[in-house]
């Protein structure tokens, strides 16, 4: 409930601040969960370049598509699992604050969540595949969130009012 009530706030934040977002994210969902000496903090100097790596990646003006920053910021959080616990909780907040931030769904309508589990085991083995490193990997992480995204939007409570 934390993060919901709070995630759309640090929207802004995430074009300037990235790494605070990312802090604040795993300090709202794992709050009463880890001490609060672990929350937003990464679990080691490992962790802490990957979260700059990601973070890079948000500042750098890349023309790449929002769809597919969103996607990479997601799988690299995910397979890094920088924090103590609820790394799939943040790396999934992170690429809706992404879409939200980048104006794909500024209104925060899509349910990108919903996509990801109607295709947990496509999830699953496709984050893997990314967290591999390989070419490969990130090509079918790219292709399957696109599908995830697109079950994510007919998952939004907008669709069924059209009905």
């Amino acid at each position: 409930m934390r993060l919901s009530a709070s995630q759309l706030g640090l929207a802004p934040l995430l074009k300037t601040a990235p790494l605070q977002a990312i802090a604040r994210l795993h300090s709202l969902v794992a709050a009463g969960a880890v001490p609060d000496d672990e929350l937003g903090r990464p679990r080691d100097a490992a962790s802490a370049d990957r979260l700059r790596g990601v973070a890079e990646l948000l500042l750098s003006g890349t023309t790449a598509p929002a769809l597919l920053v969103a996607a990479i910021a997601h799988a690299d959080v995910a397979t890094a699992a920088p924090f103590a616990s609820h790394n799939g909780i943040v790396a999934r907040s992170l690429e809706r604050l992404v879409l939200v931030s980048r104006g794909v769904d500024a209104k925060s309508l899509m349910v990108p969540e919903a996509g990801h589990l109607a295709l947990r085991a496509e999830y699953e083995s496709n984050l893997r595949a990314y967290g591999a490193g390989e070419a490969r990997g990130v090509h079918a992480w790219a292709l399957y969130a696109a599908e995830a995204f697109a079950a994510g939007a007919e998952a939004s409570p907008l669709r069924r009012d059209a009905e």
